[in-house]
Formats: C-alpha cells, sequence, structure tokens
C-alpha cells in the first residue's frame, strides 16, 4: 500500500481492527488518555462542557505530533480523518470507556444508572406496569 501520508508514532490509527494497529503506540497513548478523561467528561453537565473534553483530548494528540488516520483502500493510502468523525470517535471511546469502568464497579454513576446508558434512557417497566 503506497502511503501519501507516513504514519507517526504518536498518530491514532482509526477503523482498523488489525492487532498491529491496535497495539500502535499512538493507539495505546489514546486508551490511556480516555482513560484519563472518562469520570471528568461522565461528571460534565452539559453538551459545552463534554465538547471541551473532546476539543482537549484532541489537542493532547496534535501536540504530541499525533494526528488521527484512517486506510483510503480505495486510493491504498493514509489519511487524516475529517475533525466531525474524530470528535465522534473520542465521544465514542468516552462512553464505552464508562460504561466499562460502571459494569466493573470502579466508577459511580452520580446522576444516571448503568441501565440507562445501555438501554438509552428509557427504563424498564415494572410488572405492575406491564399489565395495566
Amino acid at each position: 500500500m503506497s502511503s501519501l501520508y507516513q504514519v507517526g508514532p504518536y498518530d491514532v490509527i482509526c477503523k482498523s481492527r488489525t492487532r498491529k494497529d491496535f497495539d500502535h503506540v499512538g493507539n495505546r497513548r489514546f486508551r490511556i488518555i480516555i482513560e484519563n478523561h472518562c469520570e471528568s467528561y461522565d461528571k460534565a453537565k452539559t453538551k459545552s462542557d463534554k465538547s471541551a473534553i473532546v476539543l482537549s483530548i484532541i489537542r493532547s494528540i496534535r501536540n504530541a505530533g499525533g494526528n488521527f488516520i484512517r486506510r483510503n483502500r480505495r486510493l491504498s493510502c493514509w489519511e487524516m480523518m475529517p475533525l466531525g468523525h474524530t470528535k465522534e470517535k473520542i465521544g465514542h471511546a468516552l462512553r464505552h470507556s464508562i460504561i466499562a469502568k460502571a459494569e466493573a464497579g470502579e466508577i459511580r454513576k452520580s446522576h444516571r444508572t448503568i441501565s440507562d446508558v445501555i438501554g438509552g434512557g428509557r427504563k424498564a417497566k415494572s410488572k405492575n406496569e406491564t399489565k395495566n
């Protein structure tokens, strides 16, 4: 695969399921950064607070000389991910980390339950509610 963009050590390789890319230094560093921010993201009350955390993660990666990249299979090269996709990836990683930690009992959900997060905020009906 030819590469117009050369993968650097601090790049986060996205849209790949290979072990090599999972173990890439930039991806390992990204997972640590996510772990360090998931509790503050969970406690953030507004969308703008959450967005500020996502942007600080992007700055951390970029300040170290990294980018969020993916393979363009059609052109057989690496390309930088658009900012919108990058934000989505970070938000997903943060939410996934929060759920994993809550399931493991490492963090306590203060303003919602884990079933709210997994079930999209829908409350399960009790037996009495389903009979009516």
